[in-house]
């Protein structure tokens, strides 16, 4: 008596069932595509974000590098004019005669002189990228060991900068000595310091391979833009407009291409 209806009911519950299931698999598979869109969305966007901030990495790290083979070239120039000032100091002559030339340029305006005896290139080495990027989270997208590796390079860095510094404290100890003038021990002592701290200098200066070296291990590389950087007569046209630059001036090879060849 009560199995027709029993049946009548559980097809109508049934085609219920179906109708709110279709619905809700509907829903579901729209709220996951939506989900999958914005995954997809804020992946693509993280990715152009890390590329960015990876190039401009890449793009400071050359930039240092340049630098840093820049300064290694005019090393011998600073060489030789250190020893000639220390043998000038050593001869304990009271009189001081002042010191001629620029050290790197033989033709030089005055006013591009700073001091006016020893000129190098650069102002400071940049970091302001790879700051930037540990602010945007750049070590979500690295492995341990690359971000242990930038971490080096960047280190590496910060010490020539620290030399670089020094360097110029030295020069300006060193720049009151440019003009004749009675030399006492006192003044004598200063400077000997003084052309320490910019031979100690010019020597970390030729450990610039070792940043080479870690580029390449972090795929940063060779681009042409610092190939014509690194070469030579591109650069001495460069030099043009702000003086003659002097024999002793020597670049070495692009280290990167260097490193590539091997």
């Amino acid at each position: 008596m009560f199995r027709p209806r029993f049946r009548r009911l559980r097809a109508r519950e049934w085609r219920s069932i179906r109708h709110w299931g279709i619905e809700l698999a509907v829903v579901v598979v729209g709220v996951l595509l939506a989900l999958w869109a914005a995954e997809w969305a804020e992946g693509r966007r993280e990715r152009a974000a890390f590329a960015a901030l990876r190039e401009a990495i890449d793009d400071e790290a050359r930039g240092n590098l340049v630098d840093l083979v820049k300064r290694h070239g005019q090393s011998q120039c600073l060489i030789a004019k250190i020893d000639d000032i220390r043998g000038r100091l050593l001869d304990r002559d009271t009189t001081w005669a002042g010191i001629e030339g620029d050290a790197t340029f033989s033709s030089i305006a005055e006013a591009q002189r700073v001091p006016s005896f020893m000129s190098t290139f650069g102002v400071e080495i940049e970091r302001s990228a790879f700051d930037a990027a540990l602010e945007g989270g750049i070590a979500r997208y690295l492995s341990a060991q690359e971000m242990e590796d930038h971490r080096q390079l960047y280190t590496w860095f910060g010490q020539y900068q620290e030399h670089f510094e020094a360097t110029e404290a030295g020069k300006r100890v060193l720049a009151g000595l440019t003009t004749d003038l009675p030399l006492d021990d006192t003044m004598r002592v200063e400077a000997l310091r003084a052309l320490k701290d910019i031979d100690t200098g010019v020597m970390v200066i030729a450990r610039y391979e070792d940043v080479a070296d870690k580029m390449l291990e972090l795929g940063i590389g060779n681009v042409d833009w610092v190939t014509q950087a690194l070469d030579p007569e591109e650069l001495r046209r460069d030099l043009v407009r702000s003086g003659t630059v002097r024999p002793c001036f020597k670049l070495p090879p692009n280290p990167l291409l260097e490193g590539e060849a091997q």
